[in-house]
């Protein structure tokens, strides 16, 4: 079942498996879970028969497993193709540091990490051609990951995390040189930098 569980999906699940009400019974959890993953409201949720209620509930028990699985080289959702970038030097400092944000509560803003690393694609003939990134169309890119699957989607992310771990191309000297190219001057480059480097220090990659 996990194949069929959506980013949005889950983001909805997230709170309800690990923060659920005090005043909620296991019965209570387990349809709002039904309701989200057969996408039904609670209203036709309650309304099904104790037969087919039973089914469901007993359908959603693999959410309590683990959800193991592998990154993918990219996501078809909503109608487009995204590639997940697998090599650190294909992401700027900029870009790091905004999914690096994001980070800091990873299942809410999953889409959002995920869209900081991703590069649209076209297929033309027998080939999958990259896109332009562009910064600008970053929660279009963030809407669409909704739709993807989520295991593809976090352990990509985790993926791209370690790699980018083992190389850590962001040290100071990095980011300085990235903000020159966006034309910062010498000093003030410097001064940003230092503080971003703080920012990033100490930054938990998702595990």
């Amino acid at each position: 079942m996990w194949h069929k569980i959506s980013v949005w999906q889950y983001q909805q699940m997230y709170p309800i498996i690990t923060n659920p009400s005090k005043d909620w019974t296991e019965f209570d959890i387990e349809c709002k879970l039904v309701g989200i993953v057969n996408n039904l409201t609670e209203k036709q949720v309650t309304e099904l028969s104790k037969k087919e209620l039973n089914k469901l509930r007993a359908e959603v028990l693999f959410l309590k497993d683990d959800y193991e699985g592998q990154p993918v080289k990219r996501i078809y959702t909503n109608g487009k193709v995204y590639k997940f970038i697998d090599d650190a030097k294909h992401i700027n400092a900029a870009r790091y540091i905004e999914s690096k944000f994001f980070c800091k509560d990873i299942i809410p803003n999953l889409h959002k990490v995920a869209a900081s690393i991703v590069i649209p694609q076209k297929r033309i003939w027998f080939k999958w051609v990259d896109l332009k990134y562009d910064s600008d169309l970053h929660q279009e890119y963030a809407n669409d990951i909704l739709y993807a699957n989520f295991k593809e989607v976090y352990y990509s992310v985790v993926f791209f995390y370690q790699v980018f771990q083992d190389w850590m191309p962001i040290t100071q000297d990095y980011l300085i040189a990235n903000l020159k190219q966006k034309g910062m001057q010498d000093m003030r480059a410097e001064k940003v930098a230092a503080i971003l480097w703080n920012i990033l220090d100490g930054s938990i990659v998702p595990k």
